[in-house]
């Protein structure tokens, strides 16, 4: 029973010592869990874990790497939190959100003739040139005859490429209903070429088209694009995918989408490079629609390159499940001590207690 004992009294112990910090965290990554699709409350959850130097070392970074529109949404976030931010700081961010006509001018025709999208300006570019059917035309025709000809070929450039022309002639048909998921493609396409997706997401979109792709419909719309025929081509190309495959690229394009117009061009390519799948890219456009101008500063606040924590909704929810785990095998503990310490307590009032024999004598007398 002595062994019994101390395992009794060690696991009350470590049940008290233990408490302040697994309970809280216990509680609240079992609330988390039980709204894993709120993703607005698991980014608080990390907001309130960064250390507030990390705000003024990213905003300085920002400013450095050209990016005024970032530097002011983490402003707006550290604002939301009460984190200080210097007012020279701040100051300097104001003054460099200025306009440059002609560096614009440069970026709008690097987007309509290279499908540069790194910049609002070039992304206006690869736009125009997207709307007007040029520039998936332009993709098609050489992804998709490398395709037919067993060569090198990028399978998502060629599945974006064949739901874009799709789209271009949707938006046509539909009075400008389907531009968003339009746009949304353009927005894709460009960060493929310029590597900006991660290897996961690459895989995943890879994975869907060529798993999807229709050969004779593919060469009759190559055939059509190369006779500058957009309308034929648009129509063949809707052919090219499987209505799956189809679904599920267009849904991915209207939620980047919505997150550009939510947050801004570069708020859709932040998303792009930390997203690890499709469904994540779902989740964070819920949390742009309900952040705005303060989204780019959120992603990029709890990205790796900050200091701070990675944006992976699936390794998160792991975090959560190990510490849900730790608060069960908390309470494990504790019971065992309190049902060790309450056995004990009633033993002890149970037991034969001996009056001294000299007490029953004089009793006796």
């Amino acid at each position: 029973m002595k062994s019994y004992h101390i395992a009794v009294t060690v696991a009350g112990v470590a049940a008290l010592v233990s408490a302040p910090w697994i309970i809280p965290k216990a509680t609240q990554s079992a609330s988390l869990l039980v709204q894993s699709d709120d993703v607005a409350a698991i980014v608080d959850y990390q907001l309130d874990m960064v250390p507030p130097e990390n705000f003024q070392n990213t905003i300085k970074q920002a400013l450095a790497d050209d990016d005024p529109e970032l530097a002011a949404s983490l402003v707006e976030v550290a604002t939301d939190l009460k984190i200080s931010v210097p007012a020279d700081l701040v100051q300097r961010v104001t003054d460099a959100q200025g306009f440059d006509a002609g560096r614009m001018a440069g970026e709008i025709w690097d987007g309509f003739f290279k499908g540069d999208a790194s910049s609002g300006a070039a992304l206006g570019g690869s736009l125009a040139a997207d709307f007007t059917g040029f520039g998936d035309a332009r993709d098609l025709v050489l992804e998709g005859s490398n395709y037919l000809t067993n060569s090198t070929y990028d399978p998502v450039v060629l599945g974006l490429s064949a739901v874009g022309l799709t789209l271009t002639v949707a938006t046509v048909v539909t009075a400008g209903g389907a531009a968003p998921a339009r746009a949304g493609t353009t927005v894709l396409k460009a960060a493929k070429k310029a590597g900006q997706l991660p290897a996961p997401l690459v895989r995943e979109l890879g994975e869907v088209a060529v798993k999807a792709i229709d050969g004779p419909a593919l060469d009759q719309a190559i055939t059509a694009a190369k006779h500058l025929d957009i309308s034929g081509a648009g129509a063949a190309a809707g052919r090219i995918l499987n209505p799956t495959a189809k679904k599920k690229i267009t849904q991915l394009a209207d939620d980047v989408a919505n997150i550009a117009t939510q947050s801004g061009y570069r708020a859709a390519n932040q998303t792009l490079q930390t997203a690890a799948s499709i469904d994540d890219i779902g989740k964070l456009r819920r949390l742009a629609e309900t952040t705005g101008t303060k989204f780019r500063g959120t992603l990029k606040v709890l990205a790796p390159a900050a200091g701070g924590f990675i944006m992976s909704l699936g390794g998160f929810m792991m975090t959560l499940v190990g510490w849900a785990i730790s608060g069960l095998v908390w309470l494990l503990v504790a019971g065992f001590a309190v049902s060790g310490f309450a056995y004990r307590a009633i033993a002890w009032v149970h037991r034969p207690h001996h009056v001294p024999d000299s007490s029953v004598d004089r009793c006796r007398r």
